[in-house]
């Protein structure tokens, strides 16, 4: 009679899916799910995490793991099932999934360990209002069921947020928090530190390797109870009572890379695993999530409007002169009101473009680009001409590569060019200043004066004009009187049916800079656009309703489920689009299949990309179809990479 022997299906991280090996008879009764264990793979010895265990009657040709690393499991039962669930939704094998869960220091430790103690110095919360504590004594009432539950909250502003936060953790409540940004990962991390000191610690990407295992090693042996982190802080190993997801509707949850996760959808289902509430916050809620609040799957938790909300002027850049492209005399009248002498007022100017402008010939208008991407170099001063998305750069030409002509000049403005225009207009007085600020330490990098503005207004003579893009803000505190967005149409222009609500949102995330009273300035060629209009009354909630019906009557997100493939490959042949279209036409209904489109490679080594999206009124449909794809494609020598709900199309 043949004896059962015992297997366990072994995750690696990297990729490959889950492997079989055999279970040596020393370890049957110690080994574990969720266990770290080496074993042999491609004759070296690897480290990995055992996913399941399960019995067989034959066993040959099977390798045997070779031993137990660590006594304790890294991962707990709800994190394999997580794992589990995340590789299946998100198309991708459970290799990639878990290196994107697992840390590489508590696979290969360091030396040393460090705890990570980040302090934004003199940064705090005011103490809680009436509404506020109101808030918080719902939310408590609401979740001290301990019971699988999603709410969604939409403060006023951040500081509302972080009031919130803090309420209810007063308690010393375990809690995961997460956060779109290091600076705001490392503002909560100082305001809940003062009052929960030694039982809170942070996780993100830039940590050092010996804070990272300090971080993860105290999770796992219960020495922090409460943690703030970024995007891969969700996959984190410990036993939270209440899950937190803070800026709920910031694209930066979903990660660029495979696996193509959405940190706050995994919040959602890891939640659901460990039976916990979750609350989602915003100011500016996801549509997704507010779909999901009508439809009875989330519950909201209405809040009091803003108190004194920025003034919002819209100018129509038809109407007004310009002396600089996207800097309109208009503005600039309003910066020297703002910051002339005896005003003691700060702005900040926003230019969403890097660098100083493009290059154009004025002879043929020919415009530099980039030889690999096809896309238009920017001409940076210190750097020559560069490619802002793969980086290509080369020293700025004599003359036109395309006519021989010498007659060069900048066109359009970057923060540079912004930058030097204002610097020459107020060469007596104000000085402005590109925000350059390494976020996550609130230092100017290379040393410069930093633009870490106090909290407080300055006396008079105390005057700023920062100069920066929105994703160089840098500042912690309500400091600003003017904040100037000079093209905003850049993000309303975008072919993504998110747009408006993008911009909305940035706005509104901005405007936590100002002091009460304060005021913000949108530059447009298009005033006309509904998003003006509800941004001028600071009516979200109003602006969110108009919107979904506009995206019920295009079968939108979140009405419809949505799947982007690309698909590779490294050596490009004449066929290959031919090929793509014949299993493109294999996969049924073509209305709800759009593409094959080409696209710049993200991948490194590969010479084409293609992009296909696949549309349907449940994700099965589209789920299908791209299963069918991924099989019928990489037998012809593709490689495919799926993007589930994405973000930037």
């Amino acid at each position: 009679m043949s004896k059962n022997v015992l297997l366990c299906e072994i995750v690696f991280p990297q990729n490959l899916p889950f492997l079989t090996y055999s279970v040596p008879e020393p370890l049957k009764g110690t080994i574990k799910p969720g266990h770290l264990v080496t074993a042999p793979l491609r004759k070296r010895e690897k480290k990995g995490i055992v996913l399941r265990l399960r019995t067989a009657v034959n066993a040959s040709g099977l390798k045997e793991i070779t031993g137990i690393a660590d006594s304790t499991p890294l991962l707990p039962l709800p994190l394999i099932s997580l794992l589990e669930w995340a590789a299946g939704y998100y198309i991708t094998n459970h290799g990639l999934m878990l290196k994107s869960m697992l840390s590489d220091v508590l696979i290969s430790p360091p030396g040393k360990t460090r705890p990570c103690n980040p302090v934004i110095s003199g940064y705090d919360t005011d103490e809680n209002t009436e509404d506020t504590e109101e808030i918080i004594a719902n939310i408590k009432a609401l979740t001290n069921e301990g019971r699988f539950g999603v709410f969604l909250l939409q403060p006023a502003d951040q500081y509302s947020q972080l009031q919130v936060i803090r309420g209810l953790l007063s308690e010393g409540v375990s809690a995961l928090i997460l956060s779109p940004e290091i600076s705001y990962a490392e503002r909560i991390y100082t305001v809940i530190n003062r009052r929960h000191r030694g039982k809170t610690a942070i996780l993100h990407g830039r940590m050092k390797r010996s804070e990272r295992y300090d971080t993860l090693k105290g999770l796992l042996n219960g020495n922090y109870s409460i943690l703030t982190g970024t995007r891969s802080a969700v996959f984190a190993p410990m036993k939270p009572k209440i899950l937190i997801v803070t800026h709920e509707h910031n694209h930066s949850y979903k990660q660029e890379e495979s696996p193509r996760y959405h940190a706050r959808d995994v919040a959602v289902m890891r939640a659901m695993l460990e039976d916990i509430p979750v609350l989602l916050m915003s100011p500016t809620p996801s549509l997704e999530s507010l779909h999901n609040c009508r439809r009875n799957r989330y519950r909201l938790i209405k809040t009091g409007t803003r108190p004194n909300p920025p003034v919002v002027r819209v100018l129509d850049l038809k109407k007004t002169v310009s002396p600089v492209p996207f800097l309109s005399q208009r503005v600039i009248n309003s910066l020297k009101a703002v910051t002339g002498d005896g005003a003691g007022k700060k702005a900040m100017i926003i230019i969403q473009r890097k660098g100083y402008a493009m290059l154009r010939c004025d002879e043929c208008g020919h415009i530099e680009e980039c030889p690999d991407c096809m896309i238009p170099l920017v001409y940076h001063k210190k750097k020559g001409l560069l490619c802002h998305y793969c980086k290509f750069s080369k020293p700025l030409p004599r003359s036109c590569p395309h006519c021989k002509g010498y007659n060069l000049n900048p066109f359009g403005a970057g923060v540079e060019r912004i930058q030097e225009y204002l610097d020459n207009l107020f060469e007596s007085g104000v000085k402005p200043r590109e925000i350059t600020l390494d976020a996550s330490r609130g230092r100017s990098k290379g040393g410069g004066e930093s633009t870490n503005l106090t909290s407080t207004r300055s006396p008079a003579g105390d005057r700023y004009l920062i100069v920066g893009t929105l994703s160089r803000r840098g500042l912690y505190f309500r400091s600003l009187d003017l904040i100037a967005f000079l093209n905003p149409d850049i993000i309303l222009n975008l072919p993504d049916f998110r747009s408006s609500e993008r911009l909305f949102q940035e706005v509104v995330s901005v405007s936590d800079f100002l002091l009460p009273g304060g005021e913000i300035i949108l530059q447009t060629e298009v005033p006309w656009h509904p998003v003006f209009r509800y941004l001028k009354k600071w009516d979200y909630l109003g602006f969110a309703g108009d919107e979904l019906l506009k995206r019920r009557e295009a079968s939108a997100p979140p009405f419809t489920k949505m799947i982007a493939v690309y698909i590779y490959k490294k050596r490009e042949s004449d066929s290959d689009r031919d090929d793509i279209e014949a299993a493109v036409d294999g996969v049924g209904n073509r209305e709800d299949v759009h593409g094959p489109v080409r696209t710049l490679p993200r991948l490194r080594g590969y010479e084409a990309c293609y992009q296909v999206v696949l549309k349907g009124k449940t994700m099965k449909i589209p789920r299908e179809k791209a299963l069918y794809l991924k099989d019928r494609l990489t037998e012809g020598g593709f490689t495919l990479r799926f993007d589930v709900d994405p973000v930037f199309l």
